[in-house]
């Protein structure tokens, strides 16, 4: 037991400090960036267990009343704001689900962010840790698409290490879209029998 909060422990202070050991997450900040207010319509899951592969497309009608042009349509997304609450929920989601048994730890590595526009051309590909969507103006509409690779420890009798590849269409630094993100996760991890339970 006493193991099980050593862990719970770090992982909350390895999320917290991922959260805000970076510049950019205090300048451009969950609760300072502006944001469409939404919710999203559907989330579009599909995982490929052979694969390790998870796609999340986000549908919603609002999303068709704003360009990219337009100045509401802002919003920025911070790998650092997205780690630390998608590691909260999952952690804390899986500790309610399982009390006595496994949770899950969270690592994100190999971020790869891209915008494409509709036509299918890649209008710049990312490797920093900050996405402005809002620097694309003059572009035709543009698919907001994220992808990374998520080491995912399961502790547990026997504990494993899986590594997913996720895929976030039409993805905005939303709260409630963060919250809902971390519950397609893990649902869909849940499916495809990853915890061991």
């Amino acid at each position: 037991m006493k193991i099980l909060w050593a862990e719970i422990i770090c992982v909350v202070l390895f999320s917290a400090y991922c959260g805000c050991s970076s510049p950019e997450y205090f300048a451009v900040g969950w609760k300072d960036t502006s944001l469409i207010p939404f919710k999203p319509d559907k989330i579009i899951i599909s995982s490929d267990i052979k694969t390790k592969e998870l796609r999340i497309k986000i549908e919603n009608t609002t999303l068709e009343k704003f360009s990219p042009s337009s100045p509401d349509s802002r919003s920025s997304f911070s790998i650092f704001g997205f780690e630390k609450r998608i590691t909260e929920k999952l952690v804390l989601q899986t500790l309610e689900e399982n009390k006595n048994s496994a949770f899950l730890l969270i690592r994100f590595e190999g971020m790869n962010m891209k915008c494409v526009t509709k036509s299918g051309k890649i209008y710049q590909k990312f490797e920093k840790k900050l996405v402005d969507f809002n620097s694309y103006k003059n572009a035709e509409e543009i698919d907001r698409t994220v992808i990374f690779d998520a080491t995912l420890y399961v502790s547990g009798f026997p504990s494993s290490v899986w590594v997913y590849t996720i895929k976030i269409e039409n993805c905005f630094d939303n709260n409630e879209i963060i919250l809902l993100l971390a519950d397609a996760i893990y649902q869909s991890l849940k499916k495809d029998n990853i915890f061991i339970f």
